[in-house]
């Protein structure tokens, strides 16, 4: 691998693909975190906001798929380029949206395009870095998505749609993503062994079937504990904001006020990203994935637990403890399940699809339908009741990690 023969060249490359991917996660993320003035100007119940996240999560799956194996074949980078351009124009039109109609067909195909960045992105950065570091990295990456999409973005995209409008927020977060598809045009290549895969099957050569890669035991355990990681943190962050306010009429149950409602979900959500790095630095330092995963499970189940059982007139630091507790150990999973374990369990050529295949599932049955399911709960049973669900998700998961082949990881290159 020339191009990440000395630290500083593949430190930069990461560095790159950190901020599109940061930029990723604040357009992903702005209908959730302006969800609230949506659904004021359309009429939206819980139910319809839920909706929102369905359509936006079963595109993301299939676009991560897709782009998966058209990765293998064609290389990261041109998917890079195409997708993360694409993205651009849609994230910017998703503010002239006029009906509730058209906003949900802009998200929709936008989950598309971002979904096809998430698995070239994910496989170029495991790639790039060196063989002992590759866990870290990968969760380096959930950390740009978290502090740019979820910790910055409650308080910048609030901040604008109180001051000049929800469509403004649109605006401002899809104007970067420009710029840095620019960067990678110039400065970004693809990362040298996977560039000789992608050309060796990308000339006719026989291809692994997509059946065969979703029945390698860790691909798909993987998608499975993916479900359970993205029902937790999607039902926190697309129903965080009614639940933690005061407007009980939307489901308000601490009835926190004013700028501590969108700080607590920035901190929650940074917890996450957090979690990840510590977690995933214990699997680079250790080779094991599977007790790394199965122990922040239940880690996560434990604060979970007391999450959704606390009283609505709990004091403000024991529930941002619970809350921080939550995310921090839950955070570990997304970054070894998605981002890992599938592209370690499967011939290098066909890591992209592993990756692609866990995402999509996740996606579709953890970040769309759970979700879904959730703000339909919400409507008949209370909202505060609801965050049971991924209590019981986060079970499950240590169930599917404990099921795991615990592959030990490479770590013949240095740090």
């Amino acid at each position: 691998m020339q191009e990440t023969s000395t630290r500083g060249n593949w430190i930069f490359s990461v560095a790159l693909l950190m901020l599109m991917w940061g930029l990723v996660g604040l357009q992903r993320n702005a209908s959730s975190f302006l969800g609230p003035h949506i659904a004021a100007e359309f009429g939206l119940n819980l139910g319809g906001v839920g909706s929102i996240a369905l359509a936006f999560a079963v595109a993301w799956g299939v676009g991560s798929l897709l782009a998966g194996r058209l990765a293998d074949r064609h290389g990261t980078r041109p998917m890079l380029l195409i997708f993360g351009a694409i993205t651009a124009i849609l994230g910017w039109v998703s503010g002239l949206a006029a009906t509730i109609a058209i906003f949900i067909a802009i998200r929709t195909a936008l989950g598309l395009a971002e979904g096809g960045v998430l698995s070239p992105i994910m496989n170029a950065a495991r790639r790039t870095a060196p063989p002992a570091a590759r866990a870290r990295v990968v969760s380096l990456m959930f950390i740009a998505f978290i502090v740019l999409g979820m910790v910055l973005a409650p308080p910048l995209l609030d901040g604008i749609a109180n001051s000049y409008g929800w469509r403004t927020g649109f605006f401002i977060a899809a104007g970067p993503m420009a710029v840095v598809v620019v960067l990678l045009l110039l400065f970004f290549r693809e990362p040298a062994l996977e560039r000789g895969a992608a050309h060796a099957h990308g000339d006719g050569g026989e291809r692994t079937p997509l059946l065969a890669i979703l029945q390698t035991r860790n691909v798909w355990i993987s998608a499975l504990m993916s479900i359970c990681s993205m029902g937790r943190v999607f039902t926190f962050m697309v129903f965080g904001l009614f639940l933690l306010g005061s407007d009980a009429a939307n489901g308000g149950y601490f009835m926190l006020a004013g700028p501590v409602i969108p700080l607590t979900v920035s901190v929650a959500l940074l917890a996450d990203g957090l979690g990840g790095f510590a977690f995933t630095w214990i699997a680079d330092r250790t080779g094991h994935r599977r007790k790394v995963v199965m122990y922040a499970f239940l880690a996560a189940m434990v604060f979970g637990l007391i999450f959704a059982r606390l009283p609505a007139e709990v004091p403000y630091a024991i529930l941002l403890i619970s809350i921080f507790g939550f995310m921090f150990c839950g955070g570990a999973v997304s970054p070894l399940a998605v981002g890992v374990i599938p592209a370690e369990a499967v011939n290098p050529r066909d890591a992209v699809t592993a990756t692609g295949t866990a995402n999509a599932i996740g996606e579709i049955l953890g970040a769309g339908f759970t979700t879904y399911a959730v703000g339909a709960i919400a409507v008949t049973a209370g909202l505060h009741t609801t965050m049971l669900v991924p209590v019981g998700l986060m079970l499950a998961g240590a169930v599917l990690a404990w099921a795991l082949d615990d592959i030990r990881a490479d770590r013949s290159a240095p740090d």
